[in-house]
């Protein structure tokens, strides 16, 4: 993975990440060490740098980050699929793998990020962001 750079927002289309979400689900497209799933050419356009970020939650949910907009440092903002409906109220925030820069400044790496939900769009999905500045 390169330095994270500036690029344009992407648009969020639910329905095509379904079988990115699907794959993950079943194990035919699986995270790395670090969380980090690298899509097909055929799922790329989905996420930011055609990469999304997956974690299991110590329930068993487990959570899928879409970046559709990358800003400076670790600031973003992007779509979280979550495995299991939701019931309940919404969460203020919702803490998951995503991209950040260490302290070192050695490169990208992937940590837990709290999230700010911005809206639950169905009981599975999730508009959030973070925004450190």
């Amino acid at each position: 993975m390169a330095f994270v750079t500036w690029r344009d927002t992407i648009s969020f289309d639910k329905a095509a990440t379904l079988p990115a979400v699907t794959q993950i689900m079943n194990g035919s497209l699986k995270p790395d060490a670090n969380g980090v799933v690298k899509l097909p050419p055929a799922l790329g356009k989905l996420s930011l740098y055609d990469e999304v970020y997956v974690t299991t939650d110590a329930s068993g949910i487990v959570w899928v980050l879409f970046r559709t907009w990358q800003g400076k440092g670790t600031n973003l903002h992007g779509y979280m699929h979550r495995s299991t409906s939701a019931t309940g109220p919404v969460p203020a925030s919702i803490a998951v793998l995503g991209p950040t820069i260490p302290m070192d400044l050695t490169g990208p790496s992937t940590e837990k990020v709290d999230y700010v939900v911005d809206q639950q769009i169905d009981p599975n999905w999730y508009e959030v962001h973070f925004d450190l500045n």
